[in-house]
């Protein structure tokens, strides 16, 4: 019975000797510390001095090329000659379908339109509100022959009054954008072949032909 009664009443001295010790009234205790090996790290921080290494910085610069997972390098200049250059190297690897054209025309709304209109005839929102200059529609014979690699160095870069939308839209979403274009484009010189008036070369000459018999005789 003794033995019970001093195991009871060590037991609470020992649960009263911890709430004591843990509380403490003052802010500024930052309490007391029962694991040290969990409270001071082994580990060094990012951002502090390292002895054992040659720069002794404990945050190390990567390997000289390394690129990030995922991330696509543009190996052009943005200069003139490397402009030029990406017309000759740079081809759409998207092959246009009903989904791929979808695409590109969902970046286009969101990024193009405000500028060049919906329909890509320089006549967004920004425009029709006089706040931006108009830019070059997509179907002027310059923008026809425009090759898909200068499309893409300028969205990579900007070209006069455009940013760049490479922080915006990946490499793949870019060439989707410049597929949905050509799209527009393709419709456009469809639409235009269709309302062209038939070729006159042949009636004409015989027109020209008639009247010179009739001059003659």
């Amino acid at each position: 019975m003794m033995l019970k009664h001093i195991i009871r009443t060590s037991f609470m001295a020992l649960v009263g000797a911890a709430i004591v010790t843990s509380c403490d009234t003052s802010p500024d205790h930052p309490g007391y510390i029962y694991f040290p090996d969990m409270t001071y790290s082994q580990a060094y921080e990012t951002m502090t001095p390292n002895e054992l290494l040659a720069d002794s910085q404990t945050q190390q610069l990567a390997v000289y090329g390394a690129i990030p997972r995922g991330f696509q390098p543009f190996h052009y200049e943005n200069n003139i000659t490397d402009y030029a250059r990406s017309a000759e190297e740079l081809t759409n690897p998207i092959e246009a379908s009903e989904e791929t054209i979808e695409e590109g025309k969902y970046f286009y709304d969101i990024y193009c339109a405000i500028c060049h209109g919906e329909g890509g005839e320089g006549n967004g929102h920004i425009v029709e509100l006089e706040k931006f200059p108009a830019p070059p529609s997509y179907f002027n014979d310059y923008m026809l022959a425009l090759e898909d690699g200068k499309m893409f160095f300028s969205i990579h870069y900007g070209k006069g009054l455009m940013g760049s939308y490479a922080s915006q839209l990946t490499q793949e979403e870019r060439w989707k954008v410049i597929t949905y274009i050509n799209h527009l484009q393709d419709e456009y010189v469809g639409a235009d072949a269709e309302e062209a008036p038939a070729d006159t070369t042949e009636s004409t000459e015989a027109a020209a032909e008639a009247e010179a018999t009739a001059m003659i005789n």
